[in-house]
C-alpha cells in the first residue's frame, strides 16, 4: 500500500521537527543542566507533597503536583518534567514561526531558542520546579488562535488544552486570563478593530473558565488571609484595626503593634501573628469582617488602590534569576520531600550547585544586568518598529497578546501579592520573542501571508 505524497512528506519530516523541539527543550533546561539538578523553590516541597499525597494544598491547586508525579514518571526522576517545560516552550515558539509564514523557519527556530535561552529569564523559569512556566506557556498559546487562517477545532485543539492547564496550574493564571481577554473585548467593541475577532477571544477565555473547577477550594480557604495580607503591605490594615478593635474584639486586635508589613512574613513567616492565632482556618469569618469593613471605607480603599498601582507598575520591571533560589538542607522540608518521593534523584539534588556551601543568587548579578540591558534595548526596538510602521499587519496581533499577557501578570501580582523578581522573569522575556518576530520578516525572504501553514 503506498502513502499519499502529502501524508509521506509529513512523516519524513517527523523526526526533524521532534529533533528540532529536543534541541529546545535542553536549551530551556540550560540552567538546570549546569546546576546539575533541575532548579527547586520552597514552593517545590508543598507541590511535590500535593502531587503524591493526593491532597490539595490550602493556597494553590493540585494541578502541577499532579503535573511533577505524572512526567516524573511516579518518582522516577525530575528531570523530566523540566524537559517537558522546555519541550512545550519549544513547541509553541515553533509553531508562531511557522505561523509567521517566513524562508528558511528551522533556522530561525534554532536562532530564537539561543537567543532567548541566553537572553532572558525564560530558561530559569523553565528549569525550576515550580508551576511559574506555565504563564508564558499560557500567553504564547494564545497567539495562534488568532495566527490560525481557519479556525478549525482539529487544529485549535492542542492550544485550548494547553489554556486550560496553564489556568489550572495556578490561580494568577486564570486572574490573568481574566484581564487581559477583557483588554480584548473592550478593544474590539470599544474601537470597532478587525484586527481581533470575538470568537476567537473566546477562545482564550472559555478554556479558562473550567479552571476554576481545580481551585475553588483553595480560593475559598486562602483568599481572605493574602487580601488582609496585602491591606498590611499596603500599610492599611493597622488603621482599620485601631479603628475596627473598638467595635469588635477580634483574635488579631492585640497584635496589631506587631503585625508584619511584608506580605510573605505576614502568611508564612514562623511566630507571624497569624500563625500564632492559629493559621488560616481559625480567622476565617473574621479576616471577612476586617475586609468588609476596609473596602467599605474609602479613606483605605484609595490607599489600597494605589499601592496595588504602584506595585503592579514595580512588577513590570522586577526580573532576576535566582528570587528564592537558596540552599535547602537536610534538615528542610523540601530536602526531605525529594528523598522521600523520588529517592533515586537525592544524591543529585544534594551534589547540585544549588546546594553547594557557596552558592548565592547574587553570583548572578552580572548576567541579570545583561538581561535587563537586553530587555531595555528591546522594547525600545519594538516602539520604533510600530512608530515607523515597520511591522507587519499580523504583528499588531502578537504584539498586543503579548503585551496584554506582560501586564496582566503585572497587575495580577502587584495587586493580590508581592512584587518578586520570578515574577517578572517567567513573562519578560516574551518581550525579547516579540522582537525577534518583529525582526524575522526583515531578514528573510517573505512569504505570502494567505499561505497554507
Amino acid at each position: 500500500m503506498t502513502l499519499p505524497k502529502q501524508s509521506a512528506f509529513r512523516i519524513l519530516h517527523l523526526p526533524c521537527e521532534f529533533t528540532l523541539l529536543l534541541l529546545a527543550a535542553i536549551a530551556f533546561s540550560l540552567p538546570a543542566i549546569l546546576n546539575g539538578y533541575p532548579l527547586v523553590y520552597s514552593d517545590t516541597a508543598t507541590y511535590l507533597s500535593s502531587g503524591f499525597e493526593l491532597e490539595p494544598p490550602p493556597d494553590r491547586p493540585i494541578t502541577y503536583g499532579l503535573f511533577l508525579r505524572i512526567f516524573s514518571l511516579n518518582g522516577t526522576t525530575l528531570w523530566l518534567p523540566v524537559l517537558f517545560q522546555g519541550f512545550l516552550l519549544g513547541f509553541l515558539i515553533r509553531r508562531i514561526i511557522l505561523l509567521s509564514h517566513i524562508s528558511h523557519p528551522n533556522k530561525f527556530f534554532i536562532l530564537t531558542v539561543a537567543i532567548i535561552s541566553f537572553c532572558s529569564g525564560l530558561a530559569w523559569a523553565s528549569s525550576q520546579l515550580i508551576a511559574d512556566i506555565f504563564t508564558p506557556i499560557m500567553i504564547l498559546s494564545w497567539i495562534p488562535l488568532f495566527l490560525e487562517q481557519k479556525a478549525d477545532w482539529r487544529k485549535m485543539l492542542p492550544y485550548e488544552i494547553l489554556i486550560f492547564i496553564s489556568n489550572a496550574m495556578h490561580i494568577s493564571n486564570f486572574l490573568i486570563s481574566l484581564i487581559a481577554t477583557a483588554f480584548l473585548f473592550i478593544l474590539a467593541v470599544s474601537f470597532k478593530t478587525k484586527m481581533f475577532e470575538r470568537k476567537r477571544i473566546w477562545l482564550i477565555i472559555l478554556p479558562a473558565l473550567l479552571a476554576p473547577l481545580t481551585f475553588s477550594a483553595a480560593c475559598s480557604k486562602f483568599s481572605h488571609v493574602f487580601i488582609v495580607a496585602k491591606l498590611s503591605e499596603a500599610k492599611v490594615l493597622k488603621p482599620v484595626l485601631k479603628a475596627y478593635c473598638k467595635e469588635r474584639n477580634l483574635k488579631i486586635c492585640p497584635f496589631i503593634d506587631s503585625i508584619p508589613e511584608n506580605l510573605n512574613d505576614f502568611i508564612w513567616k514562623p511566630g507571624s501573628p497569624l500563625q500564632k492565632m492559629g493559621g488560616n482556618d481559625s480567622v476565617k469569618s473574621e479576616f471577612k469582617e476586617i475586609i468588609i469593613y476596609a473596602f467599605s471605607h474609602s479613606k483605605y480603599i484609595f490607599p489600597f488602590i494605589s499601592h496595588c498601582i504602584t506595585s503592579a507598575y514595580k512588577q513590570l520591571y522586577t526580573d532576576r534569576m535566582g528570587d528564592g533560589n537558596g540552599i535547602f538542607t537536610a534538615n528542610t522540608t523540601l530536602h526531605q520531600r525529594i528523598c522521600q518521593y523520588i529517592p533515586g534523584d537525592c544524591n543529585s539534588f544534594r551534589s547540585s550547585v544549588q546546594q553547594s556551601p557557596g552558592f548565592c543568587p547574587t553570583t548572578f548579578d552580572k548576567i541579570n544586568t545583561i538581561h535587563s540591558i537586553v530587555l531595555f534595548i528591546s522594547m525600545t526596538i519594538i516602539l520604533l518598529f510600530f512608530i515607523l510602521k515597520l511591522h507587519q499587519p499580523f504583528h499588531s496581533q502578537i504584539a498586543l497578546l503579548v503585551l496584554f499577557g506582560v501586564a496582566s501578570n503585572a497587575l495580577v501580582c502587584g495587586t493580590l501579592t508581592c512584587v518578586a523578581d520570578r515574577y517578572g522573569c517567567r513573562v519578560n522575556g516574551l518581550m525579547i520573542l516579540l522582537l525577534i518576530l518583529l525582526s524575522l520578516p526583515l531578514l528573510s525572504r517573505n512569504k505570502k501571508m494567505n499561505s497554507q501553514s
